[in-house]
């Protein structure tokens, strides 16, 4: 069997699928296809979620979350507070404001 029989031999019409187009080709390719999606900078104070959450007992606990001034912050307004952190503290908060002892004493 000859080396690259099994490809077939190399011309334009397939030469983008053996991977051996040129550099400038393969540039003027990706610069003509549209774009979905530009990334963008998220600008401070956007609105990101607002959760929502309901006890069994009837108790209604809202978070309104906010970017913060860096990339990696939030701005958190619950219970009438503002609180400027990252996701981490942002977590840690949530399990302890929602979790309940697995033991409940009447």
């Amino acid at each position: 069997m000859k080396y690259g029989f099994r490809k077939g031999r190399f011309h334009k019409g397939n030469a983008s699928r053996l991977g051996k187009l040129g550099a400038e080709v393969k540039a003027k390719i990706r610069m003509e296809s549209p774009r979905d999606l530009e990334p963008r900078r998220v600008p401070e104070g956007e609105l990101l979620y607002t959760l929502q959450i309901q006890e069994a007992s009837g108790q209604v606990r809202k978070w309104v979350i906010r970017q913060g001034d860096r990339a990696n912050n939030l701005k958190v307004t619950a219970k009438g507070k503002t609180v400027c952190c990252g996701w981490d503290k942002f977590m840690r908060s949530l399990r302890h404001n929602l979790s309940i002892q697995k033991r409940v004493f009447i």
